[in-house]
């Protein structure tokens, strides 16, 4: 099963940061939305966030408060120039849409046809195992890379 995040209707609350020193991240914004059991509770958009900043909302990623974050290159446009990472506890689908691809996914040789939940409130989100990340620090330097180099990190298996 393939979807994009469903774009609130909430208007985000945009995080303000203090920038301690310079970075080389290319993101224009970091988008992610907080869940509870009765739905979306809070857009949030941080604006040119820090490495640092994106490297703790892909840790916070739970699979239900915090099911997704989306790392946009433009923030005028919505579906494009972005990369997708949804999931969390062990469990992470990543996205590009870049380069003229759409939906790019990271691969897991490994993996089967066999579909797992990697969304487990709202909407929620499964895809084959085959396109599930298990790996925490991969995802990371996958996250790394698109922030630093807008582009697909050459070390990761894309389809």
């Amino acid at each position: 099963m393939r979807s994009s995040c469903r774009r609130s209707r909430l208007k985000p609350v945009v995080e303000r940061q203090i920038r301690t020193r310079a970075t080389s991240v290319k993101i224009a914004t970091l988008d992610f939305d907080t869940y509870s059991s009765k739905g979306i509770e809070m857009s949030h958009r941080v604006p040119r966030p820090t490495w640092e900043r994106i490297e703790t909302a892909v840790r916070e990623l739970d699979r239900f408060r915090h099911p997704y974050v989306i790392l946009r290159l433009r923030e005028d446009v919505m579906d494009d120039e972005q990369l997708e990472i949804m999931g969390g506890e062990g469990r992470f689908w990543v996205a590009a849409s870049i380069k003229g691809y759409t939906q790019r996914r990271l691969t897991n040789p490994s993996g089967s046809t066999e579909e797992i939940d990697v969304w487990t409130s709202d909407q929620g989100f499964a895809d084959e195992t085959r396109f599930i990340s298990y790996d925490i620090d991969e995802v990371l330097r996958v996250a790394r890379h698109f922030a630093e180099h807008a582009d697909f990190d050459p070390t990761a298996t894309w389809e």
